[in-house]
């Protein structure tokens, strides 16, 4: 039957009974009319034929431009058809193209949303309505190092992909009826139906993706998704099935500063010694003499009193990495009645992520600048260009990492719909989620472990300055392996550049210098081992009762709503010391050195300009490397609470948070369609009301000090890790809001809407 109407209302709730007769009249409509011709006897009969409607591209835009025109209140949408328009790797590369909604790229995927503005964290995500729980430990190759801690309820798209979806919807106005927490915006993602066709649906599509940026891996993977859907003619039962399976390799490189640090410029660093005292004996005068301090060259000062940021190091990052994503949903429905419709659903989702990265870092020792260059335009001063003098036995880092995380979704849900009368009908609908973000090593049962190697050149001194007059060892006047190191940030790419010289004078010279140096394996060492782990769990319960009652001239909703959840998030951290951070033990593990591979770094940043930056660097499997060292005998970890002699994470947990959050809600609705000065238009106006209570629990070591270290860096001191020694601290609070809501639309003509809305 085709159904033409031009109130909104009446294309919000279609008539079950109607849905689902097998027989249906045949209407004509022509300009707004119904025709039906009187049945005369001698008319021949025509055997009914089967409707035949075929929609395209056109098709899925106008479905997607009558959502959004139809609807009350601001709301965007897509369809399936949009979604497979264009190669969306998960569902929300294919938001991205609502007005408004922009995305945050982890891995060059799209994962978090954001909304008019607002982050993740300020969004509502539902599925067919309901609300979804989060958890997010971890981000592949986001940040530095340990995961993003899993403290936030921004919901990761990365997890969902765009095959099983049948439509998304966006909501930037609230309404009474829709949960609060959409300060950006309400998302609803909607998954096929059985009874949204009649008879057999089966689809199969099978892909080949070829990630140009994979180095070690496949680089062709593949994508399988399909569909089936049966519902019988009648529609009283029917089952549906879609599932997804995709895998992908990839690489990337990066480059980033781990933290700045902030002062303000005073008067003494003017005169430049305060800033770089550096001993340089120029004339043999005694060796506490204060011309004796050799002065850096400062282009373009901060004032005095302006802050100016000096970074800690420059690191350059080269990740090779595995993401296996697999979805499913079942779902199953029953109609023992034209009036009533029963609905059981389970949704599945796992994002499987794995990471091997390597570090090239460069420190700055902070003590030895020559030459500095500023740019002051800014509130806080940035360096251009920094170069300093590192001395003799600096150690270069090669960090290793190893990360494997699995974020897992699952999703249990009943619905109801009752059509009680012609006007009334209630809905209930019922879910049980949970979201989990757990480490996945096999290994070590954590989600990142860490190796740190160094390439280091021994030195010694060659020449030494007479007595100290203030006591202590004479200074070294020329030592063997000096290095200077130079950060500019002057190109698109950061460069940390690094020069060996074989003696000190030539460093303060300017001769003989190799800015390519390459350590061999007889100048690596070891250094400390990490395991790191962050894991967050969300347990969500729903159960909402729904009442719909339509008038002539309207519709009268109200409802009530109960939801509790439940999140946990912990972490811990294990330190193990090899050669430490001095690098001791250089030139001594062959065996270690073997499991490593030479890498170059310009080949990395083709893309860019690394000229400057060294030319290769060393990387490896940083779980090949823990093995090596607990076959060493290493196996002592400095935490207390760390498995002594076990290659495991630490099940002393530094952070341990916990909240379950319990809200009663109810609302009331109201509806009016009709003509406005003989335009079409809708007023819509609700209020919902909310209460809820919040319990925080933090299970902590309590501080016994604060122990001040240096310029800005605290060190919070605690007991041994304990189970004595932990301490749980509960908050709680209790709040509520009555929260109204106000839409307004009317046609100001055939082609265009205007709206007026209020939440």
């Amino acid at each position: 039957m085709t159904i033409a109407d031009s109130s909104p209302l009446a294309l919000q709730r279609a008539d079950a009974s109607v849905r689902r007769n097998a027989k249906r009249a045949l209407f004509t409509i022509v300009g707004g009319a119904v025709l039906i011709g009187p049945a005369l006897a001698q008319e021949p009969s025509y055997e009914e034929l089967e409707e035949i409607v075929v929609t395209g591209l056109r098709g899925s835009l106008q479905a997607s431009m009558d959502i959004k025109r139809d609807a009350i209140g601001v709301v965007d949408a897509i369809s399936a058809e949009d979604i497979g328009k264009f190669p969306d790797a998960n569902l929300s590369e294919a938001l991205q193209r609502i007005t408004g909604v922009s995305i945050d790229r982890r891995n060059g995927e799209g994962a978090l949303v954001t909304a008019r503005g607002f982050g993740a964290q300020f969004n509502m995500v539902t599925l067919n309505g309901r609300q979804m729980p989060t958890a997010d430990a971890f981000a592949n190759g986001q940040v530095i190092a340990g995961g993003i801690g899993g403290n936030s309820r921004a919901f990761n798209f990365a997890n969902l992909a765009a095959e099983s979806i049948s439509a998304v919807e966006v909501y930037k106005t609230g309404r009474a009826e829709i949960a609060t927490g959409g300060i950006g915006a309400t998302i609803n993602v909607r998954t096929a139906r059985p009874f949204d066709n009649a008879g057999t649906v089966a689809n199969l599509g099978v892909k080949a993706v070829n990630d140009t940026t994979n180095r070690v891996g496949n680089d062709v993977t593949p994508e399988v998704s399909g569909i089936f859907s049966y519902a019988n003619d009648d529609k009283t039962w029917g089952v549906g099935l879609s599932a997804s399976y995709q895998e992908r390799h990839s690489g990337a490189s990066g480059s980033s500063v781990n933290d700045w640090r902030i002062q303000a410029w005073d008067a003494d660093m003017s005169v430049n010694r305060t800033l770089a005292p550096l001993y340089v004996n120029r004339n043999d005068t005694p060796y506490d003499s204060s011309d004796d301090f050799l002065d850096a060259m400062i282009v373009s000062a901060p004032a005095v009193g302006q802050l100016y940021g000096i970074p800690n190091d420059i690191r350059y990052h080269f990740s090779d990495r595995k993401r296996e994503r697999t979805n499913a949903q079942l779902t199953v429905q029953f109609a023992p009645s034209d009036a009533l419709t029963l609905t059981t659903d389970y949704t599945y989702a796992l994002n499987e992520l794995v990471e091997d990265r390597g570090d090239q870092t460069i420190w700055l020792q902070r003590n030895g600048f020559y030459h500095l260059e500023f740019d002051t335009n800014e509130a806080v001063a940035t360096p251009l260009l920094l170069r300093e003098y590192t001395g003799a036995s600096k150690d270069f880092g090669y960090e290793q990492q190893h990360r494997e995380q699995k974020n897992e979704m699952k999703s249990l849900g009943f619905n109801a719909d009752w059509r009680v009368t012609d006007r009334f009908s209630v809905a209930l609908d019922v879910h049980d989620s949970t979201a989990e973000s757990m480490p996945n090593d096999s290994l070590t049962g954590g989600g990142e472990t860490t190796f740190s190697v160094a390439g280091k050149v021994p030195s010694v001194c060659l020449e030494s300055y007479g007595p100290n007059p203030g006591g202590g060892q004479p200074a070294c006047r020329n030592a063997s392996s000096f290095w200077t190191q130079e950060f500019s940030f002057n190109e698109s790419l950061p460069i940390a550049g690094r020069t060996f010289y074989p003696t000190q004078l030539d460093a303060y010279a300017g001769t003989n210098g190799d800015s390519n140096y390459s350590f061999d394996a007889s100048s690596i060492g070891s250094q400390i081992m990490r395991i790191n782990y962050q894991d967050q769990a969300t347990d969500l319960m729903q159960a909402r009762l729904d009442g719909d009652l339509e008038f002539d001239f309207g519709r009268f909703q109200f409802g009530v709503e109960t939801r509790a959840l439940d999140m946990r998030q912990r972490a811990s951290a294990s330190n193990l010391t090899l050669g430490d951070w001095g690098t001791s033990d250089t030139g001594q593990v062959p065996d270690m050195v073997a499991l490593l591979r030479p890498f170059s770094l310009v080949r990395a940043f083709d893309d860019f300009n690394p000229v400057g930056a060294p030319i290769g660097g060393w990387k490896g499997n940083a779980n090949e490397l823990a093995r090596w060292a607990f076959s060493q005998g290493y196996g002592d970890w400095t935490e207390p609470s760390a498995p002594d002699g076990q290659l495991r994470y630490n099940p002393g947990f530094t952070v341990d948070n916990s909240v379950q959050e319990d809200t009663e809600a109810a609302y009331v609705q109201f509806s009016w369609g009709g003509d406005l000065w003989n335009r079409t238009a809708n007023i819509v106006v609700g209020v919902r009301y909310e209460q809820t209570e919040v319990e925080s629990t933090a299970r902590i070591l309590v501080p016994t000090a604060l122990l001040w270290q240096d310029d800005n860096d605290f060190q919070v001191q605690r007991p041994p890790l304990l189970p004595e020694n932990v301490q749980a601290v509960s908050e709680t609070a209790d709040y509520d809001n009555v929260l109204p809501s106000f839409d307004f639309d009317i046609e100001v003509t055939d082609s265009l809407k205007a709206r007026f809305s209020y939440s």
